[in-house]
C-alpha cells in the first residue's frame, strides 16, 4: 500500500485516534476489501477470476492469491462448473473491516505519535471491528484506494445505525439490516430470543422488553413478540391475529390493536 493510500486509510479513524497513528498496510488488503464489497453487490452469485480481475485491475495471479486466503478464513466460498465461482460464505453485515485484515494476515504496524502503542492499537482494533464491509460504498473503490475509506467510513454511522446488533448464542456478534428483521421473539429458553428473517432464524441472548427501544418500525404485539410493522400483511381483529410477510402469525393483545392500526397507517 501506498503512502498515500494509508494515509487515506486512516482517516477512517475517529479524529482522536487519528491524529496519534502511523501505520501501514499492505495493498493486497485493500483488492481483498475490493473484492468482497463487489460479491456483496452481486449477491450471492459467484463471480470468476477473470471477472474479479476485471473490476480491481490487477493480474488474475494476484486475485487467486487473494481470493484463497480469503476462502481459508472462512470469507468465501467456490463452486466449480460453467456458472461457478466465489461468492461470500456469510452476509456481508456480518464481515467487518478487521476480519479482513486478519483474514489476509495484514500486520497493523502501529506507532503512537505519544508511545502508547498498545492502547491505540486496542482502540482502533475495536473501531474497525465494528464496521462491516456491507456499510461501505462502492464509489469508494473506485480506481482501487486512492482515495483510502475515508468517504466510506464518514457515512457508515448514519448506516449501522440501521442495525440490530445481537450476540448468538454461538457467541457471534452479528449486524442485522432492520428491514430484514420480520419477527423477534421469545424463545422457551430464558434469556434467549428468537430472530426471524424471510428465509431463516437464529437464536441469541436478550430480551424482549429492550427490543423495540427506540427503534420506530418495530413494535411489541404481545408479552413474547416484536413485529416489524413493514412486514405485516394484515391484522384479523376478531382473532387478534397478525399475518407477516413470511407466512408466520402471530398474536396481538386485544388492547393494543388500536395502536398498532394506527402506528401501521404512519408508516405508510
Amino acid at each position: 500500500m501506498t503512502k498515500r493510500q494509508a494515509q487515506g486509510l486512516s482517516l477512517c479513524l475517529p479524529l482522536y485516534l487519528r491524529n496519534q497513528i502511523v501505520m501501514k498496510l499492505h495493498v493486497n488488503t485493500g483488492y481483498a476489501i475490493q473484492i468482497l464489497q463487489y460479491l456483496h453487490m452481486h449477491s450471492g452469485v459467484p463471480q470468476s477470476v477473470i471477472s474479479l480481475s476485471e473490476f480491481i485491475c490487477v493480474a488474475e495471479t494476484t486475485v487467486v492469491r487473494i481470493v484463497s486466503k480469503l476462502k481459508d478464513g472462512g470469507l468465501l466460498k467456490s463452486s466449480k462448473g460453467r456458472h461457478g465461482g466465489y461468492c461470500l460464505s456469510k452476509s456481508a453485515y456480518e464481515i467487518s473491516l478487521y476480519d479482513v485484515f486478519v483474514c489476509m494476515g495484514s500486520e497493523l504496524q502501529m506507532r503512537s505519535r505519544r508511545g502508547d502503542v498498545c492502547d491505540v492499537q486496542q482502540n482502533w482494533i475495536e473501531y474497525i471491528s465494528g464496521v462491516p464491509i456491507a456499510v461501505l460504498e462502492s464509489n469508494s473503490f473506485e480506481g482501487g484506494m486512492r482515495q483510502g475509506l475515508h468517504h466510506s467510513i464518514k457515512s457508515q454511522k448514519s448506516r449501522t445505525d440501521r442495525l440490530y446488533h445481537v450476540n448468538t448464542i454461538d457467541n457471534e456478534d452479528r449486524y442485522v439490516p432492520y428491514d430484514e428483521i420480520i419477527l423477534i421473539r421469545s424463545s422457551p429458553q430464558n434469556g434467549i430470543l428468537e430472530l426471524h428473517r424471510e428465509h431463516d432464524l437464529f437464536e441469541f441472548y436478550g430480551r424482549i422488553g429492550r427490543v423495540a427501544t427506540g427503534i420506530s418500525e418495530f413494535f411489541r404485539s404481545h408479552l413474547s413478540v416484536v413485529v416489524n410493522i413493514n412486514c405485516i400483511n394484515g391484522v384479523d381483529m376478531e382473532r387478534n391475529e397478525i399475518e407477516l410477510s413470511n407466512g408466520q402469525v402471530v398474536p396481538v393483545a386485544k388492547e393494543k390493536v388500536v395502536a398498532l392500526l394506527h402506528l401501521m397507517a404512519a408508516h405508510n
